[in-house]
């Protein structure tokens, strides 16, 4: 949602602003009267058409990788300690979070459909 507002993600963060709160702000600034959710599907609308621009412009699965330390350094402490991170399995899980598909790492169909996006 700080995506779609165009709001700091560090005060975000920081601050701890919840979704509701975004929304009331979003409402008072504009005078309109939107939901948490449909705030929320808005936001969920843009992360599915930056997505897709970025396939357009050449972005792909294969560029989607993290940083070599994570993969093969174990965590020092906390509750991952002594692993180190499967992206395999996380790309799956946060796809399948996403409603995009596993293979090319794009909204499905349904996903599209559901949005009201062509």
């Amino acid at each position: 949602m700080t995506n779609l507002l165009g709001v700091c993600l560090f005060a975000s963060i920081t601050l701890a602003v919840k979704g509701h709160t975004w929304t009331g702000l979003y409402n008072a600034a504009t005078g309109d009267n939107k939901t948490f959710e449909e705030v929320m599907e808005s936001a969920e609308r843009v992360i599915n058409l930056e997505r897709l621009f970025n396939e357009r412009e050449g972005f792909s699965i294969k560029d989607e990788v993290l940083p070599c330390r994570l993969k093969n350094e174990p965590a020092p402490d906390g509750l991952g300690k002594g692993n180190v991170a499967n992206e395999e399995i996380m790309l799956d899980e946060f796809y399948d979070s996403m409603g995009w598909d596993k293979k090319a790492g794009l909204p499905t169909a349904e996903t599209l459909q559901r949005l009201k996006l062509k």
